[in-house]
């Protein structure tokens, strides 16, 4: 009897302990997939963020330089005056 006992208690504990890391595996995996799906939208954010703020500054650039024009011409044309 105790033998077999025994026997049901290792293999209990077996699986128990196979549970466990089981368990602990699957939450890794889903750690993971967690991290990675946060890492690419972080990412996809951060690029349409940068892609946005250089069209931001290109455009902000070309008002600024289309105003220097207009303001010098218009110096030029007092000046001739």
């Amino acid at each position: 009897m105790n033998v077999i006992g025994a026997i049901a208690r290792q293999t209990l504990r077996k699986e128990v302990f196979q549970r466990i890391r089981a368990a602990a595996r699957e939450k890794q995996v889903d750690d993971k997939a967690i991290k990675t799906a946060n890492k690419f939208f972080l990412g996809f954010k951060n690029a349409n963020l940068r892609k946005a703020w250089l069209r931001w500054r290109e455009n902000t650039k070309q008002v600024v330089l289309e105003q220097l024009v207009f303001t010098q011409n218009e110096m030029e044309e007092t000046r001739v005056a």
